[in-house]
């Protein structure tokens, strides 16, 4: 009878051991979780950015820590009470893989995000860890307390390149562009843009016009073939292009550069042909080619 009283004094107290590690786990969670999502770089400020980005991913991530976190982190204790050998490793895994699974489900799109579970998952390992290891050394508590902030830094490291990579493509220079049609130079005026989703934010306008009778100013007067050659002065960057003009039926057609040459047909309209030159680094520069061949 005692046996069974003592024993049950003790399941009571690992209880409270539990519910104390999934409270600490679910607010140290809450607290790392603008950091973890880098919201805490606002143009508002960092103390207020904080405090918004706290409330909004409080208000998204606290029922998943509740219903999924805590409930994985329990079963791993439970699972793993009677264990002599290996107990932690697999708790470890324990609150990892199912971190992982759940974080690709609901996240599989954006792997940052999966990341962040995972990084969560190792918090309430950790957590249960320091609050039910015994006989642990001070130096594994202090190795299992920093692992959710090396994983992280892990995690960050990527993002950390990108964002330098990006930067230093932010404030590369624009090249200078000339344009040898039929062997003249022409120096057009190119518009750049580039963003860190490879330019995909650009807005890209593909559509020629038909020049009118009066100049526009710097014109190429050609007939017969036009053979268009685009240079890239000032940079090392590889470069492709694409030209878009109309045709004699009026419809616009695309000629890709073989690499940085294309030919136009015989006797097309006077027009201003539009040129996407795009490079390496997804940086595109547009321009338009004004073109005068006598034929209206």
């Amino acid at each position: 009878m005692s046996g069974n009283i003592a024993s049950l004094r003790k399941e009571f107290f690992q209880l409270k051991k539990d519910l104390l590690s999934s409270i600490l786990s679910v607010g140290i969670s809450l607290i790392l979780f603008p950091f973890l999502l880098g919201m805490e770089n606002s143009l508002k400020g960092p103390i207020f950015s904080y405090i918004e980005a706290f409330i909004m991913y409080a208000i998204f991530s606290l029922p998943y820590l509740i219903l999924i976190g805590v409930p994985v982190h329990i079963v791993s204790r439970v699972a793993t009470k009677n264990m002599k050998t290996y107990k932690w490793v697999t708790s470890f895994f324990l609150h990892v893989i199912p971190a992982l699974l759940i974080g690709y489900f609901l996240f599989k799109n954006t792997l940052f995000f999966l990341g962040s579970t995972v990084v969560i998952s190792v918090i309430f390992f950790s957590v249960g860890y320091l609050l039910n290891s015994i006989g642990a050394s001070k130096r594994q508590k202090l190795i299992i307390a920093l692992l959710p902030f090396i994983l992280w830094l892990l995690i960050l490291i990527p993002t950390i390149l990108t964002e330098t990579t990006n930067k230093a493509l932010m404030n590369e220079p624009n090249p200078e562009v000339e344009v040898l049609v039929n062997e003249t130079s022409f120096k057009p005026r190119p518009s750049f843009c580039w963003n860190s989703d490879g330019s995909a934010g650009c807005f890209e306008d593909k559509e020629p016009f038909l020049l009118p009778i009066d100049p526009i100013g710097e014109e190429i007067q050609t007939n017969g073939d036009v053979t268009v050659k685009v240079l890239l002065h000032n940079t090392e960057r590889s470069y492709t292009i694409e030209a878009y003009y109309f045709d004699e039926e009026n419809s616009i057609q695309k000629v890709t550069g073989d690499p940085h040459s294309f030919t136009l047909p015989q006797h097309i309209q006077e027009q201003a042909v539009k040129v996407i030159a795009t490079m390496d680094s997804s940086k595109k520069g547009s321009f338009f080619i004004p073109i005068r061949t006598g034929n209206r």
